[in-house]
């Protein structure tokens, strides 16, 4: 025998609106896939391929492209393959290491790439942010003055910067923005 999920003492009113919100909340789930497979609109919109060699065989709308900032992202790896030396490494003051690949150059600090993600999420607890070693990425920062620096006002850089102090510092003093794309800072050491 089956007895009813309902707690005792739910108002008859309660039981119903329970019941049509569990019979409604899935078909208001997949409302969009539905409507499309039963009413097609027919019109599908124009889409181009994106200008990132890496993703070859992705076409996108133009509203998805604006909507999702993807033509500041190519107008970012089009800046990057222009720049010298071509091989100048890239330090993300953002948590999007997906211009690392689209660019096809390489991290200043590949072997903390891993924990400065953690840290831009919000996940290093800060017990490990000693393993860090500030000391290290300022030394590796000023002997490297070729490398390209991307930042982004975000979250994850306002936690980055909020973290590591002396990183924040070093960056205000010592670097320049070279240009910005929408809402990408790219920025590189003053000269001299």
């Amino acid at each position: 025998m089956l007895r009813s999920l309902t707690p005792a003492g739910v108002s008859l009113r309660g039981k119903v609106s329970a019941t049509v919100l569990t019979a409604l909340l899935p078909l208001w789930m997949v409302a969009s896939v539905v409507k499309d497979v039963v009413h097609p609109s027919g019109v599908v919109a124009r889409q181009r391929p994106l200008n990132l060699p890496a993703t070859g065989g992705i076409a996108l709308s133009d509203l998805e492209i604006a909507w999702k900032h993807i033509d500041e992202l190519e107008r970012l790896v089009t800046f990057l393959r222009t720049q010298t030396p071509g091989d100048a490494p890239i330090f993300l003051l953002t948590n999007e290491p997906m211009i690392l690949f689209l660019s096809q150059r390489e991290t200043l600090f590949p072997e903390r790439a891993f924990y400065l993600g953690v840290l831009g999420g919000g996940l290093l607890p800060e017990a490990q942010l000693q393993g860090l070693d500030v000391d290290a990425m300022l030394e590796r920062l000023e002997n490297t003055p070729e490398a390209i620096l991307i930042f982004r006002p975000d979250v994850s850089s306002a936690r980055l910067l909020e973290a590591l102090p002396r990183l924040r510092d070093f960056v205000n003093e010592r670097c320049d923005v070279v240009t910005r794309i929408g809402a990408y800072r790219i920025l590189r050491q003053k000269q001299g």
